[in-house]
């Protein structure tokens, strides 16, 4: 098993531990200064192979350290509880190092530097909290021991993966065309809304004196005007507010159209010359609605 022990980068910036004298110190040299140690022989060994730290059983034992730009990484040979433990039953999924600073061992022997102790299986890692942080620069986050999740080599192929994707991607293109369908229905809502609002002001006008707007030509004209950008909209709608006999005659003399209009006939180009739409205007807008 490999397990990555020391996250030598956070969110993109260098990690930080902090040092016994209150200053931090990049989590990449602790890294380094562990590897030096143990490569030279200079680590110590767990004296009683029966138990690991502070008296708890161990379940493996460290065979190798290596690294990369990114971290810190042991590989470990998992005794038969480990196996069962960490790979069969999934127990742990994080590992925690227990770190020592110039370590001094019973025989009287200091080891410069740092040297790593233990490392344990978990699922809550310690962390420093906010004192640590207060230690380190503004810019930088303090770790003890980050939550590393272990790292295990993957046995899935293609096809399991795509299988195992399957219901995921199902689910997420369900969502889309639900959001697309949302979408719509809140857009026909809004026009809709425009299109009543327009029509009250509309049947508010007056003309020849104290003639309503008949609510048929309002809807017509509403759902025209609803269609238009909103400049054009402003623009056709102060005409017609201006001329509203026009906008009466100008429906009378519409004869029953197609579903998209393309000739204009002489009576009803004067009405629009009048309320001064041009032709392709009302041509692009006056349609049936729902088309």
């Amino acid at each position: 098993m490999t397990a990555r022990i020391l996250a030598y980068n956070h969110n993109g910036k260098p990690s930080y531990l902090p040092n016994y004298d209150g200053l931090p110190i990049l989590v990449s040299e602790v890294g380094r200064s562990i590897l030096d140690n143990y490569q030279a022989g200079r680590n110590p060994q767990t004296p009683d192979l029966r138990e690991g730290h502070w008296g708890m059983r161990a379940v493996g034992w460290l065979r190798n350290l290596r690294e990369d730009d990114e971290g810190l990484y042991a590989e470990f040979e998992l005794t038969p509880e480990g196996e069962t433990l960490v790979v069969q039953q999934r127990a742990y999924g994080y590992v925690s190092p227990g770190l020592a600073y110039n370590l001094r061992l019973p025989s009287g022997e200091a080891i410069e530097g740092w040297s790593l102790l233990h490392v344990a299986l978990t699922n809550d890692p310690a962390q420093y909290g906010a004192a640590a942080i207060m230690l380190s620069r503004e810019d930088a986050i303090t770790l003890y021991a980050p939550p590393i999740p272990i790292q295990e080599e993957s046995t899935m192929t293609q096809d399991h993966l795509t299988a195992a994707l399957q219901p995921i991607l199902q689910r997420l293109e369900q969502m889309e065309q639900h959001i697309v369908r949302l979408t719509s229905e809140a857009q026909q809502r809004e026009t809709e809304r425009t299109i009543e609002s327009l029509q009250r002001e509309i049947e508010s006008w007056r003309y020849d004196g104290d003639h309503a707007i008949p609510p048929a030509v309002a809807r017509q004209f509403a759902a025209m005007l609803a269609r238009m950008p909103e400049p054009d909209r402003t623009d056709a709608l102060n005409s017609l507010r201006n001329n509203p006999v026009a906008l009466v005659k100008l429906s009378q003399s519409a004869q029953p159209k197609p579903a998209q209009q393309t000739e204009i006939d002489p009576a009803t180009r004067k009405y629009l010359t009048q309320l001064g739409v041009s032709e392709e205007t009302y041509l692009k807008y006056n349609r049936k609605e729902g088309v």
